[in-house]
């Protein structure tokens, strides 16, 4: 409990203000992003939209390399997306706008790190314990906490579920399933936030899935589900580059807010 209402103190004071505290904005502590899950975990927004100044390397979020298996600044079109299955480094996702809000001030003095470790076209069948997706998280998001010094603040952006509509997984074994996955994570990464993209609202099906999303978050601490309504799509199931970008800035909004039913 201590540790989230100081984590939420460091987030509110350096996400505009929203705590006061002596000293906190002076908070040097690292803050460790990590995506969790289908391809827009990686992001199909691209990378030919995006400003010359938004592909240049960016000293304000270090990145995980999984090739190099170091963290280095990020520059969109190189060190991202590798060994995401189905997407290449010519597009991104969350990691362009967060970057922009780094550079914007939004964090403060706090390092900010990223790690990505989703999969695309993957459904939550293949997140098993002993399926080929859990251990590749389990070693990039171990290797990354060893590499930064002290021990970050962790927070988990998720987005599953669009493959599991179109591939007809029954939504109540889908929500019993990512409940299973989230208190995975929540066990390899105690006091984590944890913030779920809901679906598209391309259609009923995936209104439903979308629904379970709610539901997981109710049932679960730490967790929340973050609207997409109104969001840029560059096809059905895929934000486009202003879309990402806009949630990014939703998916930020959801981690001040978990934080602050934390300290409630």
């Amino acid at each position: 409990m201590i540790k989230n209402v100081l984590f939420a103190i460091k987030l509110g004071c350096l996400f505009g203000g929203i705590f006061v505290a002596e000293g906190a904005c002076e908070d040097r502590s690292p803050l460790l992003f990590i995506s969790f899950g289908e391809s827009n975990s990686g992001g199909y927004a691209e990378n030919m939209d995006a400003t010359l100044v938004e592909l240049q390397p960016r000293m304000e979020l270090q990145f995980w390399n999984v090739r190099t298996t170091l963290f280095e600044p990020l520059e969109v079109g190189v060190n991202n997306n590798l060994d995401h299955f189905r997407l290449e480094p010519k597009t991104h996702g969350w990691e362009l706008g967060l970057a922009n809000q780094v550079e914007a001030g939004k964090f403060g003095l706090r390092p900010i790190y990223f790690v990505q470790t989703g999969q695309g076209g993957s459904v939550v069948s293949q997140w098993s314990v002993d399926g080929l997706y859990w251990p590749k998280f389990l070693d990039r998001t171990r290797k990354a906490r060893e590499a930064i010094k002290p021990d970050p603040d962790i927070v988990v952006w998720v987005t599953l579920g669009i493959n599991d509509a179109i591939a007809g997984t029954p939504p109540k074994y889908y929500e019993s399933a990512m409940i299973e996955i989230l208190q995975r994570l929540q066990s390899e990464l105690p006091r984590a936030t944890i913030c779920i993209a809901k679906l598209p609202p391309l259609n009923e099906n995936y209104n439903e899935y979308s629904r379970r999303v709610d539901s997981i978050s109710q049932q679960l601490e730490n967790v929340t589900a973050v609207e997409v309504n109104g969001l840029d799509m560059r096809d059905d199931n895929h934000w486009s580059y202003e879309g990402m970008k806009a949630l990014s800035t939703r998916m930020i909004e959801a981690t001040i807010a978990n934080n602050q039913k934390d300290t409630r």
